[in-house]
């Protein structure tokens, strides 16, 4: 494998991190599941269906989200075992995308290791599921967990905070399983210096969200104005109602 691209910047002594560790396990899973969803559509000719499978997981969930857990901290080192499964993974998914992306992933795919010559990416194997035992709930854990990041990383262009400002964050949930395994990853991409689970908000000024039946509640330094959050909250009820309404006279349309 060409590693002498990433010369001084791999360290083959390095052991993964625990974030690490679980973020290869819930892709490996991700893509597992993703690829029998595609196998279904090839089988049923859903061929705009299998399309959007092979983006989303490409874009949001290997490189939005995979590639920014294990991404080590600026002038670190990589570990060699972090290394190597990521280049295995995206190895995957270049064969994965072949069928819609044929020559960009052939130039990708030649250049990922060395290759002898003759071979092709559109003769290689075809993707298999990744060999492994995986937590039967991972799946649904980090689709929490990274649900969590989006609203964090919302409210901060809504308060207009800087992604560089640390914030801290208090979850209320009953399953506190879930952040033993992704609070760590929940800390770096939510860029959190501090995360607890039902701990006491009571006299804490801050603002809070819902993500599936926990509360995250994330203190802030700025007073609320409390009139113009209500007012916002009135407005966007007001147009939910409103669409609503909308989408139930067109329900009771016979000719819609």
């Amino acid at each position: 494998m060409k590693t002498w691209q990433l010369e001084g910047q791999v360290d083959t002594t390095k052991s993964a991190l625990e974030a690490e560790e679980v973020a290869i396990k819930w892709f490996k899973a991700k893509f597992n599941q993703k690829l029998a969803e595609l196998n279904t559509c090839f089988e049923q000719y859903r061929i705009s269906d299998a399309l959007h499978i092979v983006y989303d997981l490409a874009w949001d969930d290997f490189c939005s989200f995979y590639l920014e857990i294990v991404k080590p901290d600026f002038g670190q080192q990589i570990s060699g075992r972090v290394y190597t499964v990521t280049v295995e993974i995206f190895d995957q998914l270049l064969r994965m995308s072949h069928p819609f992306m044929p020559f960009i992933t052939e130039e990708i795919w030649q250049k990922l290791s060395d290759r002898h010559e003759g071979e092709s990416i559109c003769i290689a194997t075809y993707p298999r599921p990744f060999e492994g035992e995986f937590p039967k709930d991972i799946l649904q854990q980090g689709d929490s967990i990274f649900e969590a990041v989006r609203q964090i990383r919302n409210l901060r262009n809504i308060k207009k905070i800087s992604q560089k400002e640390p914030l801290e964050s208090i979850v209320t949930t009953g399953s506190t399983s879930t952040y033993q395994t992704f609070g760590p990853i929940l800390i770096k991409l939510g860029n959190l210096s501090d995360f607890k689970t039902n701990a006491s908000t009571s006299g804490i000024n801050g603002t809070s969200f819902i993500v599936n039946q926990d509360e995250f509640f994330v203190p802030l330094k700025e007073e609320i104005d409390v009139a113009a959050e209500t007012e916002k909250t009135h407005k966007e009820l007001d147009y939910q109602r409103g669409f609503r309404e909308a989408q139930l006279k067109k329900l009771g349309n016979e000719k819609f």
